[in-house]
């Protein structure tokens, strides 16, 4: 789900520029989010106002589908869909188009058995896309997630994908001289799923998409849903392209994770972070002459500061969450986890002082880098102007002013 986010993302710069290539910046200034990335979101918004319940999913689907294309009528929708979203009680137009191959994603990630898979991807998509090519591609792309997220290899979701949807026989360099844009769905989603197929992790899967011209960034949404599903994203790809959404966007998606893909939030990689923090935390108190017993809690502290991750909702941030589950458990320094992401906090105590002076100088691998290459990855990650790489510098200057 995540995973056809980035690819709308970097595919987004060459719908209208083809490269027939790998080789090229993946994420560039010019970078937006498009349709395919809302309409995804807002079918994420229509399982949580639903929840899971398949009598409420398409009129929730309609629903935020409407109200999320309204707010943002500008970012690519095709003239039939355009029409759709301003009808007052939006029908059906026998579309094979490939929107409905990209907005699908969520369906594969909920869905308990690849029977429900079926049935959830039908219930998204006829309410526009009925036509049978449009139905057969959002069904093969939604078990394509949902054996994805079995852990089925390849080899076993291509044979799967060949038995009930699409020929698959042909390769990426066989058509990528040749293929030109198509937005039909028996014209996209074949090529698509080849990309994933042929792919040897989640970037090379998005690079693969946009190799072949076409489409860009539907394709690679397309590939990147299935690619999500099956591959460790890497986080510094995950984060970039979250900085290209609104923060409405940001919530919904975060509100989703948090209910049914929790283990893209609270990612391995954040777990060494927080044990380097932890590590770096006991260090410190130390170095300061702390108790034994001061340094283990210092330890704790740090190991625990970002696991809010995992429990994230109502828009609410991983410290706020985080600090939120301590406190009903009574633990002594939730308000240090609370704190610990602001700058200007109210709240002072030398707990949250050394917190955020590890968490600062410590990187996303768990290393200790320091404060300048720590704000130097930020920044890469996030964006010069993001609030978060603004907020970490005032973290630093407030740090660097005590010591």
């Amino acid at each position: 789900m995540i995973g056809a986010i980035i690819g709308d993302v970097v595919g987004s710069i060459y719908e209208w520029n083809n490269i027939k290539t790998k080789e090229f910046e993946l994420f560039s200034k010019d970078c937006h989010f498009t349709d395919d990335s809302l309409m995804t979101i807002a079918v994420m918004k229509a399982f949580l106002d639903s929840e899971q319940d398949q009598s409420k999913l398409q009129e929730k689907t309609i629903h935020n589908m409407v109200e999320l294309g309204r707010k943002y009528y500008d970012c690519g929708f095709g003239p039939r869909f355009q029409k759709w979203l301003l009808e007052e009680k939006p029908t059906p137009y026998n579309s094979f188009g490939n929107g409905a191959a990209m907005r699908v994603s969520a369906a594969g990630i909920v869905a308990k058995t690849i029977e429900e898979a079926k049935t959830f991807s039908r219930i998204i998509t006829e309410i526009s896309h009925n036509h049978t090519e449009g139905l057969k591609a959002a069904e093969a792309v939604a078990t394509a997630i949902f054996l994805a997220r079995q852990k089925k290899s390849i080899s076993e979701i291509r044979e799967w994908i060949t038995k009930n949807y699409y020929d698959l026989d042909f390769t990426l360099d066989s058509i990528r001289k040749n293929y030109t844009f198509d937005v039909s769905c028996q014209g996209s989603v074949p090529q698509a799923i080849v990309a994933f197929l042929e792919s040897t992790n989640f970037e090379d899967a998005i690079r693969n998409a946009v190799s072949i011209g076409g489409d860009s960034d539907t394709i690679a949404a397309i590939t990147g849903s299935i690619a999500g599903a099956y591959y460790q994203i890497p986080d510094s790809i995950q984060e970039k392209a979250m900085t290209f959404l609104p923060d409405d966007l940001k919530d919904i998606i975060n509100q989703f994770m948090t209910r049914y893909d929790k283990e893209n939030l609270l990612s391995r990689k954040r777990i060494h972070h927080s044990y380097g923090v932890a590590l770096k935390m006991a260090e410190i108190g130390r170095e300061k002459g702390y108790t034994e017993e001061e340094q283990e809690d210092l330890f704790l502290l740090g190991f625990l500061h970002d696991f809010g991750y995992h429990f994230m909702k109502n828009g609410k941030s991983h410290g706020i969450v985080g600090g939120e589950i301590l406190k009903r458990n009574h633990y002594q320094y939730w308000q240090e986890v609370s704190h610990h992401e602001e700058d200007d906090s109210p709240y002072q105590s030398s707990f949250l002082d050394i917190l955020q002076q590890a968490d600062m100088q410590i990187d996303k691998n768990g290393e200790d880098v320091g404060y300048q290459k720590r704000l130097e990855d930020i920044k890469s990650r996030y964006g010069e102007d993001s609030k978060v790489y603004q907020k970490c510098q005032k973290i630093v200057k407030k740090i660097q002013a005590k010591e």
